[in-house]
């Protein structure tokens, strides 16, 4: 087990991290964390350093950033949602492409994203302050990702994950 302090002081603990034997083993990363503003952004630093450090960033291509901008997603869900109770974040390179979940404590479900549409400036301009800005992440995670989904944990909490097919339908191993 090892331990990372991020931006803001947040310590991070890696509880896993295990390369498959063979090519039909998958790697899986996970990290647990207390959230902070910095949180989404240290995650998606850790996952970069591991994929890159193992080598890995190889198979996920021209998705590799999708895949972090997903984990930053769920991630930022996740620390609004319970803001003062810990979130594990896992990452599971497998044949067919990168299950990212996050769990939190919490057992409100997210609301399904509204189809995605272009919006001319006039709209825009016309929408509240906070709107323009939050509320998009399960839209943008909807479009990036093969499947996605929630999985309720009891007694409380649930996974919210997506996973993000290699290109080219490529195995990652």
């Amino acid at each position: 087990m090892n331990s990372t302090i991020g931006a803001g002081g947040v310590m991070f603990v890696m509880i896993t991290t295990t390369l498959g034997v063979d090519a039909e083993s998958p790697c899986v990363l996970e990290w647990r964390a207390l959230p902070s503003a910095s949180t989404p952004g240290t995650v998606r630093l850790l996952l970069e350093q591991r994929l890159a450090g193992r080598g890995l960033l190889s198979a996920l291509g021209g998705r590799a950033d999708d895949l972090y901008l997903v984990t930053s997603e769920l991630v930022t869900n996740a620390c609004e949602e319970t803001p003062h109770a810990e979130i594990v974040y896992r990452a599971t390179l497998g044949r067919e492409g990168v299950w990212i979940g996050v769990w939190d404590g919490s057992d409100e479900i997210p609301c399904e994203p509204p189809g995605v549409r272009e919006l001319s400036f006039e709209e825009l301009d016309a929408m509240p302050e906070g709107q323009v800005e939050h509320g998009r992440g399960l839209e943008l995670v909807a479009g990036l990702a093969a499947v996605r989904g929630v999985t309720v944990t009891p007694p409380h909490g649930k996974w919210v994950w997506a996973e993000v097919p290699y290109p080219d339908g490529s195995t990652g191993r």
